[in-house]
């Protein structure tokens, strides 16, 4: 598997979440399911074969904080992607790192939930 932990430089979470994916360059449309987000990046689980360097855009929906559905759309890249049974695991990188500016509802998602990981 690619994107070991000694190469993260932020928390790695659980968070339940959908994403609709586009790929840039193909102008293909894709579901993922998101295994793991950090403010660096996610691990998806999709049916769609992915190449490492795509573009990709992200509509993430997930449950925030208050338990409301939130969503946030951002880019970013694939770093890496493995075959998984009859799936596709890959680890994206965001374009910009998710801050309190940017991306202000996952970001406070993120918060709560790095609290409770780094325990």
């Amino acid at each position: 598997m690619g994107g070991g932990a000694e190469k993260r430089r932020y928390i790695r979470v659980t968070i339940t979440s959908i994403a609709d994916m586009t790929l840039v360059k193909e102008k293909k449309n894709f579901r993922a399911y998101v295994g793991g987000i950090s403010r660096g990046g996610m691990e998806i689980y999709t049916q769609e074969v992915l190449h490492t360097g795509d573009a990709i855009n992200i509509r993430l929906r997930f449950i925030d904080v208050s338990g409301k559905e939130a969503m946030e759309e951002i880019q970013g890249k694939i770093k890496w992607t493995n075959q998984f049974s009859n799936a596709h695991v890959a680890g994206l990188e965001f374009a910009e790192v998710i801050t309190e500016e940017n991306y202000p509802a996952l970001l406070t998602y993120l918060e709560q939930a790095e609290k409770f990981f780094s325990k």
